[in-house]
């Protein structure tokens, strides 16, 4: 907010991107904050509550927001036409704060998936990621491990929060201002899919294998090795374990 403010008062216009947050911020968003959001008796949706919000801000100058059908054209013209600076009420801010605190609780990862941290010197898919462990924890853990494997875990070159060597670089140019690394920690530790060993029945691997106490992402060194057995087709045993 004060950066909005600073621009604002050196004349500079400000153009707000994202302002759906990639679209999570109605594609994602959890049923309590919907709910807290549909008692409030205002009538908006998800989308609108967003876009009221940035427009009760007199610094912002346009908001860019990507929409895909003749509706969601017509509800955002209609919100920017009836938005006005300040015409949010106290109980409007009330609502807002029980929806971030909602949103926080479950969110892991603030990412956008805007990508301006890539690439990654060492290859790690930092939005992949991050799409992934959220996923897990706000929709659910069988969703974010099936997209892991669509969207990391079976690349061609490795992908993996592991490779990270907190070089710093990605944080230099995240407009959110993550702590990226501090993240790709959390993550990589995230419960995750059992061995696929266990799956087949053949018992618990060794006490080193990376997958035995389930991490999603350093499915890599599992897939990797399996993909130096010629009898093992490491896609379709990484699929099966998910």
């Amino acid at each position: 907010m004060d950066g909005l403010r600073a621009a604002a008062a050196k004349g500079i216009p400000v153009v707000i991107m994202e302002p759906l947050r990639g679209g999570k911020l109605v594609n994602m968003l959890p049923a309590g904050a919907k709910k807290v959001m549909q008692e409030s008796g205002r009538g908006w949706s998800p989308a609108e509550w967003a876009f009221r919000w940035l427009y009760n801000q007199p610094e912002v100058t346009v908001v860019l927001s990507g929409m895909n059908s003749l509706q969601m054209v017509e509800e955002n013209c209609r919100t920017a036409s009836e938005a006005e600076p300040g015409h949010l009420t106290e109980e409007d801010f009330e609502v807002l704060e029980k929806v971030k605190e909602i949103i926080r609780e479950r969110e892991k990862v603030g990412c956008t998936g805007c990508r301006y941290c890539m690439p990654c010197p060492k290859g790690v898919d930092i939005p992949g990621i991050f799409r992934c462990y959220n996923a897990m924890f706000t929709e659910s853990k069988s969703l974010g491990r099936f997209q892991f494997a669509q969207t990391v875990g079976l690349t061609k070159e490795p992908a993996f929060a592991t490779q990270c060597v907190q070089c710093g670089k990605c944080e230099q140019h995240c407009p959110q201002g993550l702590p990226i690394r501090e993240k790709l920690k959390g993550a990589a530790l995230s419960p995750g899919p059992p061995d696929p060993r266990e799956a087949q029945g053949g018992g618990q691997g060794p006490a080193s294998s990376p997958l035995q106490t389930g991490h999603p992402f350093r499915t890599s060194l599992y897939v990797q090795k399996a993909a130096q057995s010629p009898e093992k087709n490491p896609r379709q045993e990484t699929l099966r374990a998910l």
